[in-house]
């Protein structure tokens, strides 16, 4: 899988927003980490837990407007930094949360 460059990974709006974010690859505990900015399109996590660029996570956040949880999958890596996911299927019902949350039009 290649890289989205910068315009592609921008689609939808971001809010800065830090709060915990819980994800899982499936094959390993849960891992608990700081988003660094949230949008319809997915999130960013501040970490330094190695994961590769393609894989599909399970991402569990607690927002104002309730629990989000949804399938994503890592579209880049910044080593020792974080990582980008892009949410795959997003439901009515996250997709409302995240407006509510996160204020987005």
């Amino acid at each position: 899988m290649s890289a989205l460059n910068r315009e592609e990974r921008r689609r939808y709006e971001r809010k800065r927003v830090q709060v915990r974010v819980d994800f899982a690859d499936g094959d390993s505990i849960t891992t608990s980490a700081s988003s660094r900015d949230i949008g319809l399109g997915g999130l960013y996590i501040l970490t330094d837990a190695e994961v590769q660029q393609g894989c599909s996570l399970k991402i569990t956040i607690d927002l104002t407007e309730g629990r989000f949880e949804s399938d994503a999958v890592v579209v880049y890596v910044d080593e020792g930094c974080g990582f980008g996911v892009r949410f795959k299927n997003l439901s009515e019902e996250n997709e409302k949360i995240l407006r509510r949350s996160l204020d987005l039009k």
